[in-house]
């Protein structure tokens, strides 16, 4: 089973559209099953994630984005 790493950086941006995150860290999804995003007036550059496989081996890596919180 992959395990996601643990080092994820925010940086503030200036307001804009963003994902909208649920309190358990997830994106909130339409009823199409995309990601929503929002107008928000404090807004983050998010790093992004890598999972590794039992190896150290990258099984999957996200690309930086923006999040309301």
């Amino acid at each position: 089973m992959a395990q996601a790493g643990l080092c994820k950086l925010h940086y503030g941006i200036p307001a804009g559209d963003a994902y909208i995150v649920t309190k358990d860290d997830r994106l909130a999804k339409n009823k199409l099953g995309k990601a929503k995003q929002a107008f928000t007036s404090s807004r983050w550059a998010v790093t992004g994630r890598v999972e590794y496989d039992n190896k150290g081996l990258v099984v999957h890596q996200y690309q930086p984005f923006f999040s309301n919180s």
